[in-house]
């Protein structure tokens, strides 16, 4: 699912450079969650309809569609909340966020995108 890769960077960036100019502060990491949580959702949203639609008319099938937007919505909810929550967390361990935050986000977006498709595909029946 690489159009998750613009989302899951900048919401990291945005999350290391609030802990590095000390403006995300454990009194306003809920709502810079709550705001990253929402662009998400409307970024899963406003791709996975649109990735969703051109499955379905492409393949000719529109549950597999169906399957690949909530994936989508999915794999964008996950970017969002990785971004933010590794930075803030690799910071609470003292450990510097720009040297690992990418390597986790990137491991939670790309096993749980997989796994969101896969496991959706699976419970709907796509792959008998």
């Amino acid at each position: 699912m690489p159009l998750v890769g613009p989302l899951k960077s900048d919401t990291s960036a945005t999350g290391m450079r609030g802990n590095a100019t000390n403006q995300l502060t454990e009194s306003n990491t809920i709502r810079a969650f709550g705001r990253e949580f929402t662009i998400a959702i409307a970024n899963g949203l406003s791709l996975g309809l649109l990735i969703g639609a051109g499955v379905a008319v492409i393949f000719h099938n529109p549950l597999l569609g169906a399957v690949m937007g909530a994936a989508m919505v999915i794999n964008n909810l996950v970017a969002g909340i990785a971004g933010v929550m590794v930075p803030i967390t690799l910071d609470r361990l003292r450990i510097d966020p720009a040297v690992s935050s990418a390597v986790f986000v990137t491991t939670c977006t790309d096993c749980l995108g997989f796994l969101s498709f896969l496991g959706l595909a699976t419970l709907v029946g796509l792959g008998r």
